[in-house]
């Protein structure tokens, strides 16, 4: 079975349900090439992974074995509310941080995720902390984070990923 973007354009609950139908297919034994750029689809629906940058095949392996290539173990997550452009902006103006992405998951009050990749290593924390307390951030939490396969891809082609 041939799939290029299933669940593209589909609501939130109608997306599950093809994935859902996905993994069923995939647990009665059959072969499924699924195309995406939707690294979280990729990761719970893929036994194997290729990671194709301008029309070539730069790594493939399982979400494991890829995610192992990229050795950022000093990713650090702050949950908090009142995440917005501007501070996010603070965090990638630090010459510390390699890499800013961030998730808002309540867009009235902001509250979300800020996943920041340090430059060296998370010994640096206590400055972003610092940083933190000059914007208006409240922090519900900190914690260190495992790669993901945007991590991986952004990593192994040098480009942000670009969802659709």
């Amino acid at each position: 079975l041939f799939l290029d973007e299933p669940t593209i354009g589909l609501d939130p609950n109608s997306a599950r349900k093809v994935r859902e139908i996905i993994l069923e297919l995939k647990k009665m034994g059959k072969t499924i090439l699924l195309t995406t750029h939707n690294m979280f689809e990729a990761d719970i629906l893929c036994d194997r992974i290729a990671i194709i940058n301008k029309g070539r095949i730069v790594a493939i392996g399982t979400s494991s074995e890829l995610k192992s290539k990229v050795r950022e173990t000093n990713i650090v997550e702050i949950e908090a509310i009142g995440i917005r452009p501007e501070v996010v902006r603070v965090f990638e103006k630090l010459p510390l941080i390699k890499r800013v992405s961030h998730r808002i998951r309540d867009p009235i009050s902001g509250v979300g995720e800020i996943r920041l990749v340090f430059e060296n290593g998370v010994e640096d924390l206590s400055r972003v902390l610092e940083t933190v307390e000059r914007t208006e951030l409240k922090v519900l939490a900190v914690r260190r984070a495992e790669p993901t396969l945007e991590d991986v891809f952004i990593e192994l082609t040098g480009e942000k990923f670009e969802e659709s």
